[in-house]
């Protein structure tokens, strides 16, 4: 940008010489792209130079049914614009500046909707419910998908719950299964929202060793966490040394009676989801 000024000769003939200024300007917006959360606003910078020029440059939206934008005329450089996504709009499109109806510059717009939460890892149970079972590692990935599917700051997706954020996409957090449990997670994009309920099945089983002396019985109890519902069902696997091995007397519990060594392992099933209990003992 600049300005300069050229002699034009002697136009009338009478030997003056006249004189035309040319201003040569420049105008550049940032951040280029602007995302714009889902029904709420976000920031850009116009930069106009020369400053004085300022008054001859207009903004505008190209889809102004996605986004506004406010000022529409600068009234001085740098000139802070503000952009608002529209009532339930999302979608791309282009801010511009304009200098007496002459396009000179424009940066790409993006209006972001949180459209679901992906699940990868765990077994849909319905009602925005996964299962899995527990284990000493893994784990299950949730993953926002956003439309336009754009990379976006960090300032504009909040995730709630028992999360470890992925270093390398906001838009990916993980949760561990080491911890048996129902973890809620949510996940904000402006005014757009998802939640999910992530259960991390497992069972516990009490005691895990035992010794008696006959003939006192031991009984053994299954706990499955996270609480059972209904169509939850218990298992179990049996071994010993007895000639007749004790059958569960309901759905959590095991009563041993005879005398011998034995092992018992309980299952704890949720869906097609099984946890295993750690082996108990019993003498």
């Amino acid at each position: 940008y600049g300005v300069r000024t050229f002699k034009k000769g002697d136009e009338n003939g009478d030997g003056t010489q006249f004189l035309e200024r040319i201003v040569v300007y420049s105008v550049k917006l940032s951040p280029d792209p602007v995302n714009v959360p889902f029904e709420r606003t976000a920031t850009a910078t116009a930069t106009i130079k020369p400053p004085d020029i300022y008054e001859q440059i207009t903004f505008s939206v190209d889809d102004n049914t996605l986004a506004l934008v406010e000022p529409t005329k600068a009234t001085a450089s740098p000139q802070k614009l503000t952009l608002t996504g529209q009532s339930g709009k999302h979608g791309i499109t282009k801010l511009k500046a304009k200098c007496k109806d002459i396009e000179c510059a424009n940066v790409t717009v993006n209006v972001v909707k949180l459209i679901r939460l992906d699940v990868i890892g765990a077994e849909d149970q319905g009602d925005d419910i996964y299962a899995v079972a527990k284990s000493d590692g893994g784990v299950v990935t949730i993953k926002a998908i956003l439309d336009p599917d754009v990379q976006i700051p960090d300032s504009m997706i909040q995730w709630t719950g028992n999360i470890n954020p992925s270093p390398d996409d906001n838009r990916t957090v993980t949760v561990s299964k080491k911890v048996s449990d129902a973890f809620p997670i949510g996940c904000e994009v402006g005014a757009s929202s998802k939640s999910v309920t992530i259960k991390v099945v497992g069972v516990i089983l009490e005691p895990l060793e035992a010794e008696t002396e006959y003939p006192t019985p031991v009984t053994l109890t299954a706990r499955g966490t996270p609480a059972a519902p209904p169509a939850t069902t218990y298992s179990w696997d049996i071994a010993g040394s007895a000639p007749n091995l004790p059958q569960p007397g309901g759905a959590t519990t095991v009563k041993f009676t005879d005398p011998g060594k034995y092992t018992a392992t309980a299952h704890y099933q949720l869906g097609s989801v099984v946890a295993d209990s750690e082996p108990a003992s019993v003498t």
